[in-house]
């Protein structure tokens, strides 16, 4: 899975964030995170299940490229309570 970053940086900004690294710091992410994610790593099960979270599963699947998986797949790894996954 890949963060789509203009995708990301809009939906920063649109949620009054100055920018995709000052909501990544929020979603829990570590410092060098953002910079590693924006030269195209892998981003990781735990921050999309925070994106999920945080913005629900539409825009999830607006900013992050599933790369063949489908959201069902994906939500099957946790366990999910009112929308929420753990």
């Amino acid at each position: 899975m890949k963060l789509k970053i203009k995708e990301f940086e809009a939906l920063a900004r649109q949620n009054g964030y100055r920018n995709g690294k000052a909501l990544m710091k929020k979603l829990g992410a570590g410092k060098c995170a953002y910079g590693c994610l924006k030269r195209g790593c892998k981003i990781g099960y735990d921050l999309v299940k925070a994106i999920h979270n945080q913005f629900g599963a539409l825009v999830m699947l607006r900013v992050i490229d599933l790369e063949g998986e489908t959201l069902q797949s994906f939500k099957s790894k946790y366990i999910s309570v009112g929308g929420t996954l753990y």
